[in-house]
Order: structure tokens, then sequence, then C-alpha cells
């Protein structure tokens, strides 16, 4: 069987559901940034902030014209691949729903295995809610971490039998690789703090009016970090998604790829330090001892909408100020305290089950919504609209790097685009193939 997998920001749990499927099925990875960048040439950027812009009504001319490239698009798609199965770890965003829509068409069914896990008081009430009225749940099944991310759902109008509680499948490493204890005596502290954005978890995230940012908390966190480099090692991890600003980390912090393995930088560490991310969870159940860093006039005012980290204390220790932070990782690993029992029922109320279990019972849930589509045959128009792409792509890139006009800051930009051109470049070998064996008869 072929699942075709819509990766946005998702590479974990395809990385343990690749571990399981393959290679007796094939799992086949599409970027997010592959449609993304599409709908942004239809879309304005108004679009893409928020839940409800794009559903506005002076989009509906935009919305006309995207979908006609969306049917292209899928058409081309379930030509090249045939898949059995569509996955995606979410079905809210604006410009994947028209693709959901086109697949059931085509007879391809739509599975969600749900990538979010923690869900803070204020998501839970707000959130919920507009994604209900604007985007609600349109696949034909989901699985979820827990329970609690189960009550945001049916808050949100989903049906419960169209639900299922599995646990997380990339937190199975937690139970399936072994963990290192902290490090000797003697030997320099490994500490990973995990960054984060200055107006995430905040109402102005949920696009609520509100002017008040993590900008200074983060500052004070930083600086007392980069004083600790100077004989420590500290090793900072941003969010994928972390909005690209300053820092005040110093020359000796170790940066992190924002698209490194977080599971495995918790692993290697000694001590974590973090805000409002689901990695404080993990750090907990990995035997870390855990640093809730937070503290200030923002967070006071904030925190019952947060997730109570700060009521916590059997799972993390909260750093009440920045002195207190130094004090905290200027003690040996072995006297920080780590999670007991109570701490890690909190982990597995808000994750779920973590018994390395979970990406298998998500298999076999997706096998349930297998189905054989029939082949779909593209125009040779098609066939030479994509050729031309793939062959402007790489003429692209050549006279970018011949000409040494190759600016640090598209870098990315230009790397993206041949990853894609790469991509449909293979498509096309896939279609030629299979309409000779499909068609020729």
């Amino acid at each position: 069987m072929r699942i075709l997998v819509f990766d946005h920001f998702f590479w974990q749990d395809l990385d343990e559901l690749s571990l399981l499927a393959e290679p007796e099925h094939e799992v086949i990875r599409i970027s997010y940034q592959r449609w993304h960048q599409v709908a942004r040439k239809f879309f304005p950027a108004s679009a893409f902030d928020g839940i409800s812009n794009a559903y506005q009504a002076d989009m509906s001319e935009c919305w006309t014209k995207y979908e006609v490239w969306v049917r292209k698009e899928t058409a081309w798609i379930m030509s090249a691949y045939r898949p059995n199965l569509f996955v995606t770890p979410s079905d809210v965003f604006f410009y994947l729903r028209p693709f959901i829509t086109a697949f059931k068409e085509f007879g391809l069914n739509t599975f969600v295995l749900q990538k979010e896990t923690t869900i803070s008081p204020l998501v839970m009430e707000v959130h919920s809610a507009e994604i209900g009225r604007h985007v609600p749940f349109m696949s034909d099944f989901m699985t979820v971490c827990s329970d609690r991310h189960k009550e945001f759902w049916l808050r949100a109008g989903a049906e419960s039998n169209l639900i299922s509680v599995t646990g997380q499948p990339r937190f199975d490493i937690y139970k399936r690789d072994i963990v290192e204890g902290p490090s000797k005596v003697g030997m320099a502290t490994k500490i990973l703090y995990l960054s984060y954005d200055d107006s995430a978890y905040l109402p102005s995230d949920l696009g609520s009016d509100f002017d008040g940012s993590w900008k200074k908390q983060r500052q004070e966190t930083e600086m007392v970090l980069t004083d600790i480099s100077l004989d420590t090692e500290v090793t900072v991890k941003k969010h994928p998604q972390q909005s690209v600003v300053g820092d005040w980390l110093g020359p000796n912090v170790l940066h992190a790829d924002r698209f490194a393995d977080t599971r495995k930088l918790i692993v290697e560490a000694d001590v974590v330090v973090g805000f409002q991310t689901t990695a404080l969870y993990e750090a907990a159940v990995a035997g870390k001892p855990t640093i809730y860093a937070a503290w200030g006039e923002v967070f006071e005012e904030n925190k019952e909408s947060l997730i109570r980290f700060d009521l916590a204390g059997e799972l993390v220790t909260h750093a009440l100020s920045p002195d207190h932070l130094r004090e905290l990782l200027s003690k040996r690993t072995e006297d920080l305290p780590k999670a007991n029992e109570v701490g890690l029922r909190l982990v597995y109320d808000e994750l779920g089950p973590i018994d390395g279990m979970a990406t298998e019972r998500s298999w076999n849930l997706m096998k349930e919504y297998f189905s054989t589509p029939n082949p779909v045959r593209v125009s040779s128009f098609e066939l030479f609209r994509r050729r031309k792409y793939v062959l402007v792509s790489f003429t692209y890139r050549l006279f970018a790097t011949i000409s040494n006009v190759f600016i640090p800051s598209k870098n990315e930009g230009i790397k993206r685009r041949q990853k894609i051109a790469w991509q449909i470049s293979n498509e096309h070998r896939r279609i030629s193939r299979q309409s000779k064996e499909v068609f020729a008869k």
C-alpha cells in the first residue's frame, strides 16, 4: 500500500510511522511548502493570518481560481503515486481542505494523525470554538494523543466515533531507546534551552487584542544562560515555527538546528529549561531535571490561560526569577529534582499513554481506511508543463551558483524550490512508467 502524507512539521511522527510500515508499504511525503507556496500566489497575505480571514466574502475569486489548480494538482498526485490513503497532521489549513475534498472525489480517504498534544485552557476555551465555526473536522477519521485532546475536538463539533485516543507516535522513542542518566559527578552539565516566540501562547496569538509579549522574560532567561555558558555546555533549540528574531545568547551557547529532533536533544541533555512547550513533559518522562522559567507581569497576568506548569511542582521546578534560575543552574545535576509518580501522571493526562505502542495503535486504525482508487491519467499538456517547471528550476539553481549570486538570505528558499522540483521530476518518471503499465494495454 502507498500512504501519501502531508508533512507539516510532522517528521518525528512520520519517522515512527515509516519504521513500522516500510519497506512493505510506501510512505510518500509531500512538504506543506509545496502547496502553501502556490496558495500564496492565489490568496493575499491576510488570508494566512488567523482562521477566518481566508473565508471572507472578498476571497471568493481567489477560491475559484485556486480550486481549479487544486483539481489539476490532485489529478497529478493521484496519477503519480496512486495512493491508498492520505494522512495529514490536521485538516484545519484552509489551503489543504480543497485537496481533501478532491481526494474524496477520487475515492481516497483522509486520515488525520493529529500532531498537536498539550491544550492550554485558553486554547480549549477559545480556539476550539473558532475551529468549529470556520474549519470543522472534515476528514474520515482522526487519532489524538489523549482524552483531553479528544475533548478539544468534541468541543469543536467533531463526532466522538470518528476520534480515537492512541498516544503520540513520536513519544514511542522514550520507551524504545535507552535514556541515559545524568552526567557523572565532576562532568560539566549539559543544559538544553527550548526557546519560544515572543507572542506564542498569548491571547494575541489567537487573534485577540493584547499588547504584551514574552520579550522581557525571554531576554532575562537568555542572559542567565549566557552567563552559565562560560563554564557549562548550553544548547538552544528554537521552535521550527518561531519567528526569526534576535536573541541574547552569547557566543559560547551552541545553536541546534531549528529542525533538529528535539527528542534526541532531550535524551542527550542533563537539564532542560523551557517555557510553554510539550517538551517539558517529554523531558520529565525521559527522567531529566526540568526547569520552568516563567516570571514577570505578563506571566502573572496570563498564567491562568497557560499550561499550569507553575502548579506542577511534582513535575518541574519553577524558576521564579532570573536570580532563581541562576541558582538552580548552579547546582549539580543530581541535586535537582526530577518528576515523581504524581508528576508523571500529569504527563499522561496531557500526552496520553507513553508505552511504546502509539505508532502501532495508529497504524492499525489507518489500515481500516485504505482504499484503491481508479487509475488517473493526466494530459500530455500537463506532462509538458511539469517538465518545463523542473527545467526552469534547475536552470535557475545553476545560474545562481555559476554567477556567484547565491545570496545567503535566499539560500533556504532556493534549496526548497530545488527539493520540490526533484520530487516533481520523480513524479513525472513514475507517471510515464505507470502509463505504460496501465494504459498501453
